[in-house]
């Protein structure tokens, strides 16, 4: 069910981007000021754990943002009841499985590693049912419409040190210069701007001091897809609004084909003429 869920979020998403148009530069954390995600910038230490801090912190922005909650999904449980070491990593499928267990908030457990699946509980976050987009269209509106999300981005050893300087940091893979690649790193995507060149607005866990208070500005075609979560009781709504646009969608599709093959007769026709 869950597959098949995701599937279908993934599909409206997409077809939703069809119709909407982002604007040139938005802020997805707008409106969460009431929420303690948006005063928290992770640092994740020397532990390899950046996708469950990413996670957290985009996962924490859509619960907020749309189910108006106060509640931010423990990195550190996330991590932990998956019995990961901090040399090894995560995946998106792990997130998954963490996130369905049930995660404790983060001022419910202790905010440090090592304290296993004993603080895992039931929590709104089990009823968030995830998904991909790619694109830079589908993304912008996926985000526009339900708020941050998760992606992955190749990191050199100078974006360790940024700062801030310049304002776009130039990730090495997308000058195509030859130089050594140094890992893949997961990041929240929380907006996007056009100055001084398009791009994305990225929240990276290495603390407040890193970049501007923990955020940077990447270009916009060094990230081309995303994963993020659409609470499971949206559902039927979505599936609702998805059977009325492919009814208008075929009903229009069926007027233009009709006109166009009767074109030589006439075009005018009335609604009686699509169906007779």
């Amino acid at each position: 069910m869950l597959f098949n869920r995701a599937v279908f979020t993934s599909l409206f998403a997409a077809i939703v981007g069809l119709l909407v148009a982002p604007p040139l530069e938005y802020d997805a954390t707008e409106g969460a000021s009431s929420c303690r995600i948006d005063h928290i910038v992770f640092q994740q230490g020397h532990c390899g754990a950046c996708l469950a801090f990413a996670s957290s912190v985009a996962l924490g922005y859509r619960i907020c943002l749309n189910d108006h909650t106060d509640f931010v999904p423990s990195p550190f449980r996330i991590f932990d009841c998956l019995a990961k070491s901090c040399d090894n990593g995560l995946s998106i499928p792990d997130v998954e499985g963490a996130r369905m267990q049930g995660i404790g908030d983060l001022n419910a457990t202790p905010a440090r590693f090592g304290w296993g699946c004993r603080f895992a509980e039931e929590s709104v976050a089990s009823s968030w049912v995830g998904y991909f987009a790619y694109g830079e269209t589908s993304m912008k509106t996926d985000i526009y419409l339900f708020g941050p999300s998760v992606t992955s981005i190749y990191v050199d050893p100078l974006f360790y040190l940024y700062k801030g300087n310049p304002d776009v940091y130039q990730l090495m893979h997308v000058r195509k210069k030859p130089l050594h690649i140094d890992s893949t790193h997961a990041v929240a995507i929380i907006g996007w701007g056009d100055q001084p060149e398009p791009h994305w607005v990225i929240q990276n866990s290495w603390g407040a001091e890193w970049g501007k208070a923990g955020r940077a500005k990447v270009p916009i075609e060094s990230i081309t897809s995303h994963h993020a979560w659409r609470s499971d009781r949206y559902f039927y709504g979505d599936l609702v609004l998805l059977c009325i646009w492919l009814v208008v969608s075929t009903l229009v599709a069926y007027t233009i084909l009709n006109c166009l093959i009767h074109a030589g007769k006439r075009c005018g026709m009335s609604w009686c003429d699509v169906f007779f």
